[in-house]
């Protein structure tokens, strides 16, 4: 939320003991103390097991509501070993087209103990199988509608990126039911059309 009365009490006590942090920096820097202390909770435990996170795929929702502060991860040490943003938007968004939004996040990248996992979604190419249209997504809302090569398309994107070690697909329920097993049918042909690109490395994965 971004609601003053979430953590007030906080802030005033905060501010009382000499604080000169705003509201919105007080909270970014709670957010990063908090990811700071859990990497290196983790890295205490076990030095070999990696941690991350996996942030909004707009910047500007969770710098300003959110209050995670993405960039200082990826670009400082002790703090992730890896991002792995939700860029769940198609090609012909309007605002947020998959292609600008996974060079937003190479760019963001600039620390050496950092990697790059891009999360793509089969979720919308579910949706748009039942002709529901991607709502935010201004001219490209019924992208995921008329094509069946988006999650395709955006794989062999990532490949190309200098900086991406691989990319995480939500969700399992989307290739099969996690109860019964069986084949998601909505996502079919999408899937058919994803495989070559799976058995094709290229790239930097």
């Amino acid at each position: 939320t971004t609601s003053k009365d979430f953590d007030s009490q906080s802030y005033s006590q905060y501010i009382s003991e000499g604080g000169s942090l705003s509201l919105q920096d007080f909270r970014r820097n709670n957010i990063n103390l908090l990811v700071k202390e859990i990497y290196q909770t983790v890295k205490n435990e076990r030095s070999d097991a990696w941690f991350g996170v996996s942030p909004s795929g707009n910047n500007e929702r969770n710098y300003n509501e959110l209050y995670a502060d993405v960039a200082l991860w990826c670009g400082s040490d002790g703090y992730v070993d890896y991002i792995c943003p939700q860029i769940y938007f198609g090609f012909e968004h309007s605002t947020h087209s998959f292609d600008k939004i996974c060079n937003e996040f190479s760019r963001l990248v600039t620390s050496n103990s950092v990697k790059l996992f891009i999360g793509i979604t089969l979720e919308k190419a579910a949706l748009g199988t039942d002709g529901k249209e991607d709502a935010y997504a201004g001219k490209g809302k019924s992208e995921w509608i008329e094509n069946k090569d988006v999650v395709a398309r955006s794989l062999t994107y990532c490949q190309t990126l200098t900086n991406c070690s691989g990319v995480a697909i939500f969700s399992y329920q989307h290739f099969y039911d996690p109860v019964t097993n069986t084949e998601n049918e909505k996502t079919k042909e999408e899937r058919r059309n994803l495989i070559p690109v799976l058995k094709n490395k290229v790239g930097s994965f």
